[in-house]
């Protein structure tokens, strides 16, 4: 069976979503070809985790064995089917950057649980989050990045969250919002501080009210400051993202400078 298509092999998208965060402005763009790994460029891939069964086969043929052992797990054949498509199409990406067969790549976790690809030396790292049907992957090269998504929907229990969990500088901002920015503002900040701490490497082992990040939708997306790195302002830039109407997102990159890209993977039917 051949590989799974790419961005080389589908029709171009003949829609992209315009985006905005901060001062930071792009396009979901569905490339011909795939675009060649750049030190300094951060790709943000989205892909529906949906697809055909002709797809999801060449995906599944692509994952090693301890991933099928793990989809076989789930309890509901929805739920398996997108573990597949989530780590196929992310084999699919790398794969493309790396040069190599999407089935021969071999992920490593380094330091803090923060992942790369063994292939060659590469300095390659990436990283994926998922919600509701649709998956993100980011990839940069040479620097750390985390990524994160949620789809929107009600929070009932955002103000509980909020003064229980997050630093007292979000908590005042929160307050300061309106009940219908509230939601939206709740669920932003909730992937702006995930996406920082899988860039760190931290997971949820950090307490999420010991770094502060900019709460609202009409404030500019940042890193305000960490407990434990005073630098952490300078040291990683922080984007918002909307994958799509119904997602938000933030992507997080070590360093300053960087132009984040944005690209549809596969068989695009969205806006």
């Amino acid at each position: 069976m051949r590989g799974p298509r790419s961005g080389r092999d589908l029709p171009a998208l003949q829609r992209t979503t315009r985006i905005q965060g901060g001062n930071f402005v792009e396009e979901w763009a569905r490339p011909d070809t795939h675009p060649d790994a750049e030190p300094t460029e951060v790709h943000v891939w989205r892909a529906l985790l949906d697809l055909d069964a002709g797809l999801l086969a060449e995906l599944a043929a692509t994952l090693a064995p301890d991933e099928l052992a793990r989809a076989s797990g789930f309890v509901t054949g929805s739920l398996r089917d997108r573990f597949i498509v989530r780590r196929g199409v992310q084999r699919n990406i790398l794969g493309r950057y790396l040069g190599v067969a999407p089935g021969s790549i071999q992920p490593i976790v380094g330091l803090q649980g923060k992942l790369g690809v063994e292939s060659g030396g590469s300095d390659l790292r990436f990283n994926s989050s998922n919600a509701s049907g649709l998956a993100l992957v980011v990839v940069a090269w040479g620097r750390e990045v985390g990524v994160d998504i949620e789809e929107l929907r009600p929070v009932p229990d955002a103000d509980a969250l909020v003064e229980r969990f997050f630093a007292p500088g979000e908590v005042r901002a929160f307050r300061a919002l309106n009940g219908d920015e509230r939601a939206r503002s709740f669920l932003e900040c909730w992937t702006r501080k995930e996406a920082y701490l899988k860039a760190i490497g931290a997971g949820l082992s950090m307490p999420l009210n010991r770094f502060e990040v900019s709460v609202g939708t009409g404030e500019s997306p940042r890193i305000l400051h960490a407990d434990d790195d005073p630098d952490a302002a300078d040291r990683w830039t922080l984007r918002d993202l909307e994958p799509s109407p119904d997602h938000v997102g933030a992507v997080v990159l070590e360093g300053s400078g960087a132009r984040v890209r944005l690209f549809s993977w596969g068989p695009w039917t969205g806006p």
